[in-house]
């Protein structure tokens, strides 16, 4: 679609983020995802995974976001 960028930088702090937004903005990373926000969005990362059209691959997809989740508070 033409949306994707080499590095997002994704900023949430509300105290309830939403899951839909969060991988609508995780998505459009290319090579270089930095996410800034509150525990409950590290959370709603870790708990995954986002719901994907059969077949697309979105399943592997979302294993891989969720594994190289880091915590570095």
């Amino acid at each position: 679609k033409g949306l994707e960028r080499e590095a997002v930088i994704l900023v949430d702090l509300d105290e309830k983020p939403d899951l839909s937004t969060t991988y609508i903005g995780a998505s459009r990373a290319v090579l270089f995802l930095a996410v800034v926000g509150s525990d409950a969005l590290l959370e709603l990362l870790k708990r995954g995974p986002v719901k994907s059209a059969e077949g697309d691959g979105g399943e592997d997809a979302n294993t891989n976001f969720r594994q190289t989740i880091k915590d570095t508070s």
